[in-house]
């Protein structure tokens, strides 16, 4: 009975000292591959710069066609003005001069109003589209600013998990250190117990 009892505790004895050696073998789970924050903030600069510089030309653009439509809008008054005391003075000779030359001038003065209605609804219409640019620029600006907000708090939290797990893995080095003592006490103590 007491070699069988021998023969058990050195089974359980081998048995323990196998799985505290050995328990690390088998295939360890391969770590994906982690694209530094650093990296990918500065892929976003670089991206982002050629749109940045379109979208200041674009602003560019717009004020220069909005400083344009302001100076035809008074080109377009001053003419108006001009036209009507011009008017004025051909109604003046009008009441003076023969038939023929009447109608010319009066169908020269419809025509001249007809041009200048014209103008002003083009102005007005030019405007109009610049007014709708400009709220499709401030729409864009804003989205791209969202979606911007939006990847750098991506960013920020991924640096966070980054971190985590920087620290978990130090974690379970130090317990596996803690581990490795706690083993090679236990195989001591089995082999001071045997002895005696």
């Amino acid at each position: 009975m007491n070699k069988v009892v021998k023969t058990l505790i050195w089974v359980g004895i081998g048995i323990i000292i196998g799985a505290l050696l050995f328990s690390k073998c088998g295939s360890t789970p391969v770590a994906p591959e982690i694209v530094l924050v650093k990296k990918i903030v500065a892929d976003l600069q670089k991206e982002t710069k050629p749109l940045q510089k379109k979208i200041d030309s674009l602003v560019n653009t717009n004020n220069q066609l909005k400083e344009k439509s302001v100076t035809v809008a008074q080109q377009l008054q001053k003419e108006k003005s001009s036209r009507k005391m011009a008017e004025h003075a051909l109604n003046e000779v009008i009441s003076t001069e023969p038939e023929p030359v009447v109608q010319y001038i009066a169908d020269y003065i419809e025509h001249s109003n007809a041009a200048d209605s014209l103008c002003t609804a083009l102005a007005a219409i030019k405007d109009r589209q610049l007014i709708i640019k400009d709220s499709i620029v401030t729409a864009k600006d804003s989205l791209y600013s969202k979606l911007n907000n939006s990847f750098q708090f991506s960013l920020n939290q991924s640096q966070l998990l980054l971190d985590y797990n920087k620290n978990l893995k130090k974690d379970i080095r130090k317990r596996r250190a803690g581990n490795f003592v706690w083993k090679a006490a236990t195989v001591a103590a089995f082999v001071l117990l045997i002895k005696k």
